[in-house]
């Protein structure tokens, strides 16, 4: 893409404490978090989470590789989240496409939700990252403990808005759930 993209120490980070939630995980990460890797990996996943950067362009929308490269949802193939429950994209405008709304055909929401993923979080503005993970985190302490996706990410966002740092709604309100909610 060409594109220099800023380091998001945080994802690893986001990546590691969510996997050690999980009793079965398999986590890629910097390098190893190819597409011909994610490609293997996300037809047996129940859950997939992606932590770092997205576009949502007249560029392109896509998730945006190590190595810059654009992984659009058409590259995945029709097959390819079959055994998705959840996708959980924690990245900038990931509810968006390319003009720039969840209404468009080509935002990541509704592409992999017209592959038949009951559920999926996305964002609808830029993040900060450093705050997603501390939200990501959260979602999924409450997902695990049983409570259903909506009410495990409201739950989240009302703990993170509850520090007056992260009051402001550009914190906690940008992740949805797209989906049977």
């Amino acid at each position: 893409m060409g594109m220099n993209w800023p380091a998001l120490p945080e994802v690893e980070q986001e990546a590691k404490g969510i996997a050690a939630q999980f009793r079965y995980t398999h986590l890629l990460l910097g390098r190893d978090a190819t597409f011909k890797n994610i490609i293997r990996e996300i037809g047996r996943a129940e859950v997939f989470h992606f932590s770092g950067h997205a576009i949502a362009s007249s560029k392109g929308v896509g998730l945006v590789l190590e190595d810059s490269t654009l992984m659009t949802v058409e590259q995945l193939g029709p097959s390819a989240f079959h055994r998705s429950r959840l996708v959980v994209f924690s990245a900038c405008g990931t509810a968006n496409g390319s003009t720039g709304v969840f209404d468009d055909q080509d935002s990541l929401a509704r592409s992999v939700m017209s592959l038949g993923v009951p559920e999926i979080i996305a964002s609808r503005w830029m993040v900060d990252s450093r705050v997603a993970s501390v939200l990501m985190r959260g979602f999924y302490s409450q997902l695990l403990a049983g409570k259903p996706v909506s009410e495990a990410l409201r739950d989240a966002a009302k703990s993170l808005r509850s520090q007056e740092i992260y009051a402001h709604p550009y914190y906690w309100a940008s992740f949805t759930v797209f989906g049977k909610g």
